[in-house]
Protein backbone atom coordinates (compact mmCIF):
# COMPACT_ATOMS: atom_id res chain seq x y z
CA UNK A 1 0.00 0.00 0.00
CA UNK A 2 0.82 3.65 -0.45
CA UNK A 3 -0.19 7.02 0.55
CA UNK A 4 2.28 9.57 -0.82
CA UNK A 5 2.04 11.28 -3.93
CA UNK A 6 5.00 13.22 -5.49
CA UNK A 7 4.77 15.12 -8.54
CA UNK A 8 7.41 18.14 -9.82
CA UNK A 9 6.46 21.78 -8.82
CA UNK A 10 8.29 24.72 -8.39
CA UNK A 11 7.59 28.06 -8.48
CA UNK A 12 4.10 28.06 -7.71
CA UNK A 13 1.43 29.17 -4.65
CA UNK A 14 -0.22 25.75 -4.10
CA UNK A 15 -3.66 26.93 -2.92
CA UNK A 16 -5.72 23.72 -2.49
CA UNK A 17 -5.41 19.95 -3.56
CA UNK A 18 -8.03 17.40 -3.61
CA UNK A 19 -8.24 13.42 -4.41
CA UNK A 20 -10.93 11.41 -5.45
CA UNK A 21 -11.00 7.84 -6.28
CA UNK A 22 -13.20 6.23 -9.13
CA UNK A 23 -16.65 6.49 -7.33
CA UNK A 24 -15.61 10.40 -6.73
CA UNK A 25 -15.18 9.75 -3.13
CA UNK A 26 -12.95 12.12 -1.74
CA UNK A 27 -9.94 11.11 0.11
CA UNK A 28 -8.63 12.27 2.99
CA UNK A 29 -4.96 14.63 2.62
CA UNK A 30 -2.95 14.19 5.80
CA UNK A 31 -0.26 16.78 5.24
CA UNK A 32 0.95 18.17 1.83
CA UNK A 33 4.84 19.53 1.82
CA UNK A 34 7.76 21.15 -0.26
CA UNK A 35 10.25 20.06 1.73
CA UNK A 36 12.33 18.99 -1.29
CA UNK A 37 13.31 20.98 -4.31
CA UNK A 38 10.69 20.96 -6.94
CA UNK A 39 9.18 18.12 -5.23
CA UNK A 40 5.06 18.64 -4.43
CA UNK A 41 4.36 15.97 -2.10
CA UNK A 42 1.03 14.57 -1.08
CA UNK A 43 -0.19 12.25 1.43
CA UNK A 44 -3.01 10.70 2.19
CA UNK A 45 -4.65 9.60 5.46
CA UNK A 46 -5.57 6.15 4.55
CA UNK A 47 -3.95 3.70 1.58
CA UNK A 48 -3.86 4.32 -1.70
CA UNK A 49 -4.89 0.79 -3.60
CA UNK A 50 -2.56 -0.49 -6.23
CA UNK A 51 -4.28 -0.64 -9.71
CA UNK A 52 -7.01 1.85 -9.01
CA UNK A 53 -7.14 5.18 -10.64
CA UNK A 54 -7.80 8.80 -8.80
CA UNK A 55 -7.78 12.16 -9.51
CA UNK A 56 -5.54 14.47 -8.36
CA UNK A 57 -6.92 17.80 -8.04
CA UNK A 58 -4.15 21.22 -7.73
CA UNK A 59 -5.30 24.83 -7.25
CA UNK A 60 -2.21 27.04 -8.32
CA UNK A 61 -1.10 30.58 -8.96
CA UNK A 62 2.25 31.67 -10.26
CA UNK A 63 3.80 34.76 -11.75
CA UNK A 64 5.20 35.08 -15.23
CA UNK A 65 8.42 36.43 -15.17
CA UNK A 66 10.93 34.46 -15.72
CA UNK A 67 14.28 36.53 -17.08
CA UNK A 68 15.80 33.18 -18.99
CA UNK A 69 13.01 33.04 -21.66
CA UNK A 70 12.16 29.39 -20.02
CA UNK A 71 8.91 27.94 -18.30
CA UNK A 72 6.13 30.41 -19.10
CA UNK A 73 7.33 34.29 -20.17
CA UNK A 74 6.68 37.57 -21.23
CA UNK A 75 9.14 39.00 -24.26
CA UNK A 76 8.13 42.61 -26.03
CA UNK A 77 8.21 43.15 -29.72
CA UNK A 78 7.42 46.36 -31.65
CA UNK A 79 5.16 46.58 -33.74
CA UNK A 80 3.95 49.84 -35.96
CA UNK A 81 5.80 51.67 -33.54
CA UNK A 82 4.12 50.36 -30.90
CA UNK A 83 5.29 48.47 -27.84
CA UNK A 84 3.68 45.43 -27.29
CA UNK A 85 3.83 42.34 -25.09
CA UNK A 86 3.92 38.49 -26.03
CA UNK A 87 3.73 35.65 -23.79
CA UNK A 88 5.02 32.23 -24.62
CA UNK A 89 6.38 28.74 -23.22
CA UNK A 90 9.59 27.06 -23.49
CA UNK A 91 9.61 23.70 -21.53
CA UNK A 92 12.70 21.87 -22.42
CA UNK A 93 13.89 19.98 -21.32
CA UNK A 94 12.43 20.07 -17.29
CA UNK A 95 10.57 23.78 -16.89
CA UNK A 96 7.09 22.11 -17.31
CA UNK A 97 7.45 21.87 -14.00
CA UNK A 98 7.44 25.96 -13.60
CA UNK A 99 4.08 25.88 -15.70
CA UNK A 100 1.90 23.49 -13.81
CA UNK A 101 2.42 20.39 -10.54
CA UNK A 102 3.02 17.75 -13.20
CA UNK A 103 5.26 14.26 -13.01
CA UNK A 104 8.20 16.03 -15.65
CA UNK A 105 9.89 13.21 -17.04
CA UNK A 106 9.93 12.46 -20.85
CA UNK A 107 9.11 8.55 -19.96
CA UNK A 108 5.63 10.28 -18.54
CA UNK A 109 3.13 11.42 -21.35
CA UNK A 110 -0.74 11.98 -20.79
CA UNK A 111 -3.64 14.17 -22.84
CA UNK A 112 -3.63 17.57 -21.92
CA UNK A 113 -7.02 19.47 -21.97
CA UNK A 114 -6.53 22.86 -21.94
CA UNK A 115 -8.49 26.20 -21.81
CA UNK A 116 -6.53 29.80 -21.81
CA UNK A 117 -8.02 32.65 -20.15
CA UNK A 118 -6.36 35.87 -22.02
CA UNK A 119 -7.04 39.51 -22.09
CA UNK A 120 -10.01 40.02 -25.10
CA UNK A 121 -8.10 41.52 -28.23
CA UNK A 122 -5.60 38.94 -28.10
CA UNK A 123 -5.13 35.66 -29.63
CA UNK A 124 -4.34 32.40 -27.44
CA UNK A 125 -2.30 29.55 -29.21
CA UNK A 126 -1.91 25.73 -28.28
CA UNK A 127 -0.56 22.62 -29.72
CA UNK A 128 -3.94 22.02 -31.29
CA UNK A 129 -7.03 23.85 -32.75
CA UNK A 130 -9.00 25.86 -31.08
CA UNK A 131 -12.88 24.57 -30.56
CA UNK A 132 -14.70 27.46 -29.01
CA UNK A 133 -13.84 31.01 -28.05
CA UNK A 134 -15.44 32.24 -25.57
CA UNK A 135 -15.49 36.40 -25.58
CA UNK A 136 -17.83 36.30 -21.61
CA UNK A 137 -14.20 35.44 -19.88
CA UNK A 138 -15.57 35.52 -16.33
CA UNK A 139 -15.01 31.72 -16.15
CA UNK A 140 -12.38 32.71 -13.66
CA UNK A 141 -12.27 35.88 -11.28
CA UNK A 142 -9.28 37.90 -12.84
CA UNK A 143 -10.01 40.90 -12.07
CA UNK A 144 -8.03 40.95 -9.08
CA UNK A 145 -4.84 39.61 -10.51
CA UNK A 146 -4.53 42.28 -13.53
CA UNK A 147 -5.46 45.65 -14.77
CA UNK A 148 -7.46 44.51 -17.38
CA UNK A 149 -11.32 44.02 -17.53
CA UNK A 150 -12.63 41.95 -20.46
CA UNK A 151 -11.51 38.74 -20.97
CA UNK A 152 -11.63 35.82 -23.35
CA UNK A 153 -11.45 31.91 -22.52
CA UNK A 154 -10.27 29.65 -25.46
CA UNK A 155 -11.00 26.05 -25.80
CA UNK A 156 -8.57 23.47 -27.60
CA UNK A 157 -8.99 19.72 -28.90
CA UNK A 158 -7.04 17.57 -26.77
CA UNK A 159 -4.03 16.68 -27.24
CA UNK A 160 -2.26 13.29 -28.57
CA UNK A 161 -0.52 11.42 -25.72
CA UNK A 162 2.64 13.86 -24.86
CA UNK A 163 5.37 14.51 -22.94
CA UNK A 164 4.93 17.69 -20.73
CA UNK A 165 8.29 19.38 -22.59
CA UNK A 166 6.13 19.29 -25.52
CA UNK A 167 2.65 21.22 -23.75
CA UNK A 168 3.25 24.88 -25.91
CA UNK A 169 1.20 27.93 -25.47
CA UNK A 170 1.28 31.80 -26.76
CA UNK A 171 -0.87 34.22 -26.14
CA UNK A 172 -0.12 37.96 -27.97
CA UNK A 173 -1.82 40.89 -30.31
CA UNK A 174 0.67 39.83 -33.55
CA UNK A 175 -1.52 40.24 -36.90
CA UNK A 176 -1.69 36.84 -38.75
CA UNK A 177 -2.32 35.56 -42.15
CA UNK A 178 -4.56 32.31 -42.39
CA UNK A 179 -4.46 29.41 -45.06
CA UNK A 180 -4.37 25.80 -45.57
CA UNK A 181 -2.40 23.10 -47.11
CA UNK A 182 -3.61 20.80 -49.38
CA UNK A 183 -4.12 18.18 -46.62
CA UNK A 184 -6.26 20.58 -44.85
CA UNK A 185 -3.66 21.85 -42.37
CA UNK A 186 -3.82 25.46 -41.63
CA UNK A 187 -1.02 27.33 -41.62
CA UNK A 188 -0.30 31.16 -40.09
CA UNK A 189 2.62 32.76 -41.62
CA UNK A 190 3.97 35.18 -38.97
CA UNK A 191 3.66 38.90 -40.57
CA UNK A 192 5.03 41.29 -38.19
CA UNK A 193 7.68 43.66 -40.55
CA UNK A 194 8.99 45.38 -37.74
CA UNK A 195 10.55 43.29 -34.93
CA UNK A 196 13.31 44.49 -33.03
CA UNK A 197 15.74 41.17 -31.44
CA UNK A 198 17.01 43.41 -28.74
CA UNK A 199 13.78 44.15 -27.01
CA UNK A 200 13.83 40.34 -26.23
CA UNK A 201 16.63 41.24 -24.02
CA UNK A 202 14.45 43.83 -22.24
CA UNK A 203 13.03 43.21 -18.71
CA UNK A 204 10.35 40.50 -18.85
CA UNK A 205 6.96 41.76 -18.13
CA UNK A 206 4.80 40.54 -15.04
CA UNK A 207 1.28 38.55 -15.23
CA UNK A 208 -0.25 35.71 -13.62
CA UNK A 209 -0.71 32.20 -13.95
CA UNK A 210 -3.74 30.72 -13.29
CA UNK A 211 -3.88 26.56 -12.30
CA UNK A 212 -7.57 24.76 -12.66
Amino acid sequence: MNRRVLVHSTGQDIENIRIQDEQAKEVPIFEVSQSHPQILEVETAEDLIVHKNYTLYIEFSGRIDNPRMSGIFSTPYIHENEKRWKTSTHLQTQEARSLFPCIDTPEAKAYFETNITHPSGTQALFNTIETSVDDNGDVIDCSKYLLYSEWTTTSFERTSVMSTYLFALAVSSMPYKETHTRNGVRVRPNTIREYSSAQRRDHVGTATLYGW
